[in-house]
């Protein structure tokens, strides 16, 4: 592995983790008698659910600043390492992104190697730390790549990261902006569950409708990222209806947002059950793949409020709420009330409270 860098050998291990390749005990002692199949720490048998997240090294790492997560809790609900890390990544934690969580359970791999065949001791508490120290690492050398290329590549590479910029304050946002998100509660482990969708649509030069938050409840959705495209899809559709001009889109799951700007749903669709959505959102008079940004979770949290309450409010499929100008008129109410039938045969059917 000599001449690799440490984002290449990390792109390695969320591959092989992903695709349960990695030598662990359990699976390298199936082709030599003189492989352990048992934890080197704690002695239980040794798999990537194990090793990653069960064995008491990997909770107590998990457990320490800043994560303070208890995996186990997490883990005894999900049925896969997929499912778990999708889990992580819904849970709103505010040092859990997509960065972090393919980046420390590789950094708790090399520990374990470390143990295993070097003899060296590591505390759970620096495995976060090692972590922190090869994400900065990495970000660096990015930095140093992107100068070597030149002006030009350099200010398209900016123009990249400036489309994902991570805002801090919606009010300062020019020009009508629409924030989405979703929460999602599966009941069980073998049926899909309607998610909570949460729109907040704000729009600068209209007198008459300044904010409108919207509550909804999803169709079916097997996975957090599909009830993620479904609000994003009844944005767009809110966005048409409502005829706001040139909305930018704000998401706080990254996987989406990629997705979304991809000029083709077969280029990154996330996952295979998204792109006929995805299919929809693109052909929306309102939508435009250069204009959706990914935002940090701590600033979606209208849209979150809104998707929360709509698991509360199970008696509707869709509530409204009009901050505008004039307190006891809402313009949108019309119009979504004319095209309840479109709602109810395309995402979700309308209720007005």
């Amino acid at each position: 592995m000599e001449g690799q860098t440490d984002g290449t050998k990390g792109s390695n291990f969320a591959w092989r983790l992903l695709r349960k390749a990695l030598p662990t005990g359990k699976r390298a002692s199936k082709y030599s008698k003189h492989i352990n199949e048992n934890c080197s720490r704690c002695g239980n048998l040794e798999d990537e659910m194990h090793m990653l997240f069960l064995c008491p090294f990997s909770k107590a790492a998990w457990f320490s600043y800043l994560w303070f997560i208890k995996i186990e809790l997490i883990a005894e609900h999900q049925r896969s390492i997929p499912d778990l890390i999708q889990a992580l990544l819904t849970s709103h934690h505010p040092q859990v992104n997509s960065t972090t969580l393919y980046t420390f359970p590789w950094s708790l791999w090399k520990a374990r190697n470390n143990t295993l065949f070097c003899r060296k001791v590591c505390k759970p508490s620096q495995v976060f730390a090692t972590t922190n120290a090869i994400i900065a690492g990495n970000t660096m050398e990015i930095k140093e790549i992107i100068k070597g290329r030149g002006d030009e590549p350099l200010q398209i590479e900016r123009q990249e990261l400036q489309s994902f910029t991570q805002i801090q304050d919606a009010n300062t946002l020019a020009g009508n902006t629409i924030f989405c998100d979703e929460a999602w509660e599966n009941t069980t482990r073998t049926e899909t569950s309607q998610a909570g969708l949460g729109i907040v649509i704000t729009m600068r030069n209209n007198h008459h409708l300044k904010e409108l938050h919207v509550s909804a409840l999803s169709p079916p959705a097997s996975s957090p990222l599909q009830a993620e495209t479904y609000g994003l899809l009844l944005a767009t559709k809110l966005a048409h209806l409502l005829q706001v001009h040139d909305p930018h889109f704000y998401t706080d799951c990254l996987v989406l947002a990629l997705a979304a700007r991809e000029p083709s749903v077969f280029a990154a669709p996330g996952h295979w059950e998204n792109r006929h959505l995805l299919a929809e959102i693109h052909t929306s008079p309102s939508f435009h793949t250069s204009r959706i940004t990914h935002i940090r979770r701590s600033n979606n949290v209208k849209a979150n409020h809104l998707a929360r309450l709509a698991l509360r409010i199970q008696n509707r499929s869709l509530l409204i709420r009009c901050l505008g100008s004039e307190a006891s008129q809402c313009p949108a109410r019309d119009i979504l009330y004319v095209t309840s039938e479109s709602f109810h045969a395309s995402i979700c059917k309308v209720h007005l409270s």
